[in-house]
């Protein structure tokens, strides 16, 4: 019985099971980053709008504490 090449280093590598299971991870990881990146893209798209159109400081809940006491002062 003659064996290919291709048939014979797949046996070796233990039927290329290995290969397939280590991609599959790698498209797993990929796809989970993508979907965090979309995501942080998304929020910061909707944050840019926001502030583009209300004109207001995004950090003004920050700071009013602090500037309504010194002018109560």
């Amino acid at each position: 019985m003659q064996v290919s090449p291709v048939e014979a280093h797949l046996t070796a590598n233990g039927g290329g099971n290995r290969a397939a299971g280590s991609e599959m991870r790698v498209n797993r990881i990929v796809a989970v980053v993508g979907a965090l990146a979309l995501a942080a893209i998304l929020v910061a798209a909707i944050l840019v709008i926001a502030w583009i159109k209300g004109g207001a400081q995004p950090m003004r809940w920050i700071e009013q504490p602090v500037s309504a006491g010194a002018l109560q002062q």
